[in-house]
């Protein structure tokens, strides 16, 4: 984004929280680490911010929900519904009923599933709630670590300065 994007950005972000502390210098920094990003996204995630938080989000809040948006992860929850879905159709006796790594809306599904043992597993277990409660620990955990990476991973090599013949 440019320049002017990011500076936009950021009187947003003042104008929403107009009763705090915000010099020039963190208008500054704040643009700096911003300005590697999608203009559209840091607009949409800012405007998400704006309606949901209470204080003034860190530049490294504005990137995790960056992250967010660019990973496309399903939540500890809808992860779990598509694994019920596919218990529900899974037959032991029945190879045609075995799901698959590319039967999942993202590989963390199928390496979770796989972390507590697969379908055959859920399939057979009498400790079913205990399962479910380490898969979504496992997901919610490999999630966490998927964001995370792409968090840090955003920026480009070389951070753009604000005045360094940006436009």
């Amino acid at each position: 984004m440019t320049k002017t994007e990011a500076m936009r950005h950021i009187a947003t972000l003042r104008g929403a929280w107009p009763r705090g502390d915000f010099p020039a210098e963190s208008a500054t920094v704040y643009a700096t680490f911003i300005m590697d990003l999608s203009s559209d996204t840091v607009g949409k995630v800012i405007g998400s911010l704006v309606c949901s938080s209470r204080f003034l989000p860190s530049i490294a809040e504005i990137r995790e929900c960056v992250a967010e948006a660019t990973c496309s992860l399903p939540s500890s929850t809808d992860a779990w519904g598509e694994i019920e879905r596919a218990l529900r159709k899974y037959d032991g006796n029945d190879s045609s009923t075995w799901t698959y790594p590319d039967d999942f809306s993202h590989p963390l599904i199928t390496e979770a599933l796989r972390l507590i043992g697969g379908l055959p597993r859920l399939d057979t277990t009498n400790t079913f709630s205990t399962d479910r409660r380490e898969f979504l620990r496992l997901y919610a955990e490999m999630r966490q670590s998927h964001v995370h990476k792409e968090q840090v991973r955003l920026p480009s090599t070389e951070q753009p300065q604000i005045g360094a013949g940006n436009p």
